[in-house]
């Protein structure tokens, strides 16, 4: 949206976006993309329930912060398969996805 890097320069500002552009960029048009609009892009009855818990208002968020807004719960065809930790505890849920570990 900012076409921003991380050194602070612009690339394709023509090319930017606005969040509700980008949102249906990663959701309804990409289903109708792989032809698959009846069963993805939207959380409607009959059709695969994948969405993520995030920890912010992407809407109300300004531009420049969304690089910090965290991922709490991803769910893939109506079942978690990633809970994270404190929000899992949190809410009594079990901890779900990938579990990390220092030493292998």
């Amino acid at each position: 949206m900012t076409r921003k890097d991380s050194n602070g320069i612009v690339w394709g500002s023509k090319e930017a976006v606005d969040k509700e552009t980008a949102l249906k960029m990663f959701t309804r048009w990409a289903a109708e993309y792989v032809m698959r609009e009846k069963a993805l892009g939207s959380l409607e009855p009959g059709k695969w329930a994948d969405f993520m818990i995030i920890d912010k208002d992407y809407v109300a968020i300004p531009d420049e912060d969304l690089s910090t807004i965290n991922v709490l719960m991803t769910v893939v065809g109506g079942k978690p398969v990633y809970t994270e930790p404190g929000f899992a505890k949190a809410e009594g849920w079990e901890i779900v996805g990938l579990k990390w570990r220092s030493n292998p």
